[in-house]
């Protein structure tokens, strides 16, 4: 059972904020904490006839990059990611952190 908020955010966001368009290509990037509203999202961007291209992302993954990553590590740019950031018509993120408080400890730089 899906919640009503959701759906209506996920409208918004794809018919109002971004006005998706039949054929456009629509990036739809997502933490896994935020799936309800990723998945609303997506279906929303279906029915607008656009034709979604999914990425999930975790926020224990990303903590991790960041406090493990090299200098050289950090400046990569995966050209999957950069292939959907230049090409994609429209491009919706979807954010939601399960613990506001897991980056107190990462140097700011970092991030």
């Amino acid at each position: 059972m899906s919640d009503p908020r959701i759906d209506k955010l996920a409208s918004v966001l794809v018919n109002y904020s971004t006005n998706v368009q039949p054929g456009e290509w629509v990036g739809v990037l997502g933490d896994v904490s935020a799936l309800p509203l990723v998945r609303a999202v997506y279906t929303e961007v279906l029915k607008a006839g656009g034709n979604p291209s999914l990425m999930l992302t975790d926020e224990y993954l990303t903590r991790n990059f960041i406090r493990n990553a090299t200098d050289a590590q950090m400046e990569w740019m995966d050209p999957a990611q950069n292939l959907y950031y230049e090409n994609a018509d429209v491009y919706i993120r979807c954010g939601a952190l399960p613990n506001t408080r897991a980056m107190t400890t990462v140097d700011a730089k970092r991030i």
